[in-house]
């Protein structure tokens, strides 16, 4: 009787070790590879856009690209350009309906992992301005003109 009670305990036990194990396991992620994406956050430009890949740019150089590609292609409604700088990948991506109506959106992922998407909102003629003063100070917040609209994608 006492070696049945003690076989008894000794399967409780390693059931219950058994048991545990799977929950740390599966709270750490299972002992699967991870991606190094976050989950649930798709980080590329969204379909229909017409995107140009670069690779490292300085935001300077970014502003000069983007409007030299807005510029040579006037009757494209949603262009893009993707670059990397200091660490961090981007995708600056302009909407162009009318001349009443473009929008500037920047993708930022940056090295921590943090996904951020900040809108500018304006004319055709406030986003050259805004591509000229970030062409010069590496900013698309440019003076005289609304700033950005920034979330994190997570939310």
């Amino acid at each position: 009787m006492k070696a049945l009670k003690v076989a008894l305990a000794s399967v409780l036990a390693l059931a219950a070790l058994y048991g545990f194990g799977r929950f740390f396991l599966g709270a750490l992620g299972g002992g699967r590879a991870q991606s190094g994406e976050p989950a649930g956050v798709l980080f590329a430009a969204p379909p229909g856009f017409v995107v140009e890949q670069r690779g490292e740019l300085q935001r300077e150089a970014a502003a000069r690209a983007l409007a030299a590609l807005l510029a040579s292609r006037p009757r494209e409604g949603r262009l893009g350009l993707h670059f990397t700088t200091a660490g961090a990948e981007l995708y600056w991506l302009v909407e162009r309906g009318d001349a009443q109506a473009a929008v500037l959106r920047e993708l930022a992922a940056g090295q921590g992992g943090t996904r951020v998407e900040t809108v500018w909102r304006g004319t055709d003629d406030a986003l050259e301005r805004r591509l000229a003063w970030a062409a010069e100070h590496g900013s698309l917040d440019a003076p005289g003109l609304p700033p950005g609209e920034s979330r994190n994608l997570y939310h």
